[in-house]
């Protein structure tokens, strides 16, 4: 249980972090492009996984094209129907 819990510490981090650096390049002036973030099973199965990536693009109006989720297919597997309603919120098509 304790490692699930660093897992989503790290996680919620890394989302912050990437938004943050994203943001702050972007006020710099600097070309930026989006960050990816890889997203573990732990996250995509946490049922605050969506808040939290509401919560971390929340803070500015720019933060959502900053980042990018990396799900493997082999996560999206593991369970289709959650992984759907889970991940249809944040759905671009680029």
């Amino acid at each position: 249980m304790l490692e699930a819990g660093l897992v989503h510490a790290v996680a919620r981090w890394a989302l912050r972090q990437a938004v943050s650096d994203y943001l702050r390049w972007r006020a710099a002036g600097l070309a930026v492009v989006r960050i990816a973030v890889n997203v573990s099973s732990l996250q995509l199965r946490n049922r605050n996984f969506i808040e939290e990536v509401r919560s971390a693009i929340g803070i500015d109006p720019f933060a959502p094209a900053g980042l990018e989720l990396e799900i493997t297919e082999s996560l999206i597997m593991e369970d289709v129907k959650h992984s759907i309603s889970s991940l249809q919120p944040f759905v671009t098509w680029d």
